[in-house]
């Protein structure tokens, strides 16, 4: 059964970053905004190991659920405003308190199209960066764009309006003591520092507004049936077991933008969320078997995905993760197949699986909503 839902923090959530916990002398945790898809997969999957207490909550990820979407999303009064991870082939800067998109990244028009080298062709700026000096600059990982921005980006514009994600919540540091295993005593020497993130906040708004998260799923699961009958659940979410609730929504993130395409043009695919390759984040080839060629990508940094297995009680694998926000270029080889899918959603699915996803137990990633991404046009200019 299909379900669109969303996930709605109380307040004050932890998601912990990928640093280790007991790096510098004073134990200090520091979290991250939006977590790893995993994260909101795990919270999901708890409803049906709750529920029944065995099957699904001793498989991970669980085959009977699918995330198809994962979307960061503020929820102003009766307005959504969904966000998605700037792409990485824009350049923004801060003029005054306003961030802006100032320049891009293009294939330099003198590499070897028809060669991939080890790091593919070269990616440089359209403008010179000079003129831009007199821009701050910004830390691009907290930078995202709304929907309107992305559908003018999927049609070759800039965005209008770039969003950092620090003026939409606030961060907020406790203290806690760790304590001996099966005992109600603090452990000596465990004393720790967290990062919260506050989600409820009036931020750039001036109004009441939170951070939520929204999710197309489907799942074969009974567990789901009562959201249906009674519209919501509450969770636990992430570290520290905050409250969150589980809804059923009605309204949905973006629609499909069509322009027609001819053989040899290029094309972008601009990742929503993060991305677990095969080996290594540039592969040579196709791009999932569907007539494009990879010809080089771009992207902010790279990742570590894992996690805390709550039945077995240890840490996950970790695995290394492409950011949201990376950019593929590729080339059109099958026009047949690219008629009219510039700015077609794509979801993390069986599609990239089979080029890219890890050869282990745990290739099902794109389950857990890894991975998502939309087709764009690979020219860019200002609105």
């Amino acid at each position: 059964m299909h379900y669109t839902l969303s996930i709605v923090p109380e307040d004050l959530v932890f998601f912990r970053g990928s640093a280790s916990f007991d790096a510098g002398s004073d134990n200090y945790a520091t979290s991250i905004l939006p977590p790893a898809p995993s994260v909101i997969y795990g919270a999901l999957q708890s409803i049906s190991y709750n529920d029944s207490g065995i099957n699904t909550g001793n498989i991970w990820p669980d085959p009977s659920m699918h995330i198809s979407t994962i979307t960061l999303y503020v929820q102003k009064c009766n307005q959504q405003i969904f966000l998605f991870p700037l792409p990485a082939d824009l350049i923004a800067g801060r003029i005054d308190n306003e961030i802006k998109v100032v320049n891009h990244l293009k294939i330099d028009e003198f590499s070897n199209y028809g060669v991939i080298s080890e790091n593919g062709p070269i990616l440089i700026p359209d403008k010179d960066p000079l003129e831009f000096d007199a821009y701050r600059k910004v830390n691009r990982t907290e930078l995202y764009i709304d929907q309107d921005g992305m559908r003018q980006y999927l049609v070759g514009l800039y965005p209008e309006q770039v969003y950092n994600i620090s003026d939409l919540s606030a961060k907020e540091t406790r203290t806690g003591l760790g304590r001996e295993i099966g005992k109600r005593i603090a452990e000596e020497g465990k004393l720790y520092r967290i990062e919260l993130i506050r989600t409820k906040t009036g931020g750039i708004f001036n109004a009441e507004s939170s951070l939520a998260f929204h999710i197309r799923m489907n799942s074969s699961h009974p567990s789901y049936k009562p959201l249906v009958n009674h519209g919501e659940i509450n969770i636990r979410l992430g570290g520290e077991r905050k409250t969150a609730t589980v809804r059923n929504l009605s309204f949905g993130a973006i629609h499909t933008i069509n322009d027609r395409l001819e053989k040899g043009d290029f094309i972008k695919a601009v990742l929503t969320t993060p991305f677990v390759p095969k080996s290594d984040p540039f592969i040579e080839g196709y791009w999932n078997s569907i007539g494009c060629t990879l010809m080089t990508m771009c992207s902010d940094k790279e990742l570590t995905i894992s996690g805390w297995d709550m039945i077995n009680m240890r840490p996950r694998q970790s695995y290394k993760a492409v950011s949201g926000g990376a950019i593929y270029f590729l080339k059109i080889d099958n026009i047949n197949t690219f008629k009219s899918m510039t700015a077609y959603h794509k979801t993390g699915n069986a599609q990239i699986e089979a080029a890219y996803m890890p050869d282990t137990n745990h290739a099902n990633h794109y389950l857990q909503g890894f991975g998502q991404y939309f087709f764009a046009k690979n020219i860019l200019s200002k609105a």
